[in-house]
């Protein structure tokens, strides 16, 4: 979806965080060096802070204090075709999301959200719904 054409309508938890390494707007986010402090994912599958708030592209990355989503409505960028519903995860260091599943059963999963909408590609825009935490993987 066009990302001027998407935004959340919903409530949200926002707390502003500095930045440790530049990351764009829409784009998932783990926990920094310093306290209060988010930086872009290390990897995928990593434990998420939340979702960068800010309603600019994801290509523009920031690098001040910014506004993050930790739980709540939010508009991410998606890195697979997603379906409304599915459970995402930070899929590696671009700070995109993707569907779980993909694990083997019993492995750990670090869980930032649910889908609200749905996506046909890497890149997309959809809403979802920010609420980070750790599960296992089913068989």
């Amino acid at each position: 979806m066009a990302a001027a054409a998407f935004t959340a309508t919903g409530v949200s938890l926002r707390l502003t965080y500095d930045i440790e390494a530049a990351i764009g707007d829409r784009l998932a986010v783990m926990k920094g060096t310093a306290e209060r402090q988010v930086k872009p994912p290390t990897g995928a599958n990593v434990i998420p802070v939340g979702v960068m708030a800010g309603p600019g592209d994801p290509a523009e990355p920031k690098e001040a204090r910014q506004e993050v989503v930790v739980f709540g409505d939010a508009v991410v960028t998606v890195g697979a075709a997603v379906t409304r519903g599915q459970r995402l995860k930070i899929a590696g260091t671009t700070g995109k999301v993707t569907p779980i599943g993909a694990e083997g059963a019993g492995a750990a999963v670090e869980v930032i959200g649910v889908a609200l909408d749905s996506a046909a590609a890497d890149g997309d825009l959809i809403g979802m719904f920010v609420n980070p935490y750790h599960t296992q993987a089913e068989a």
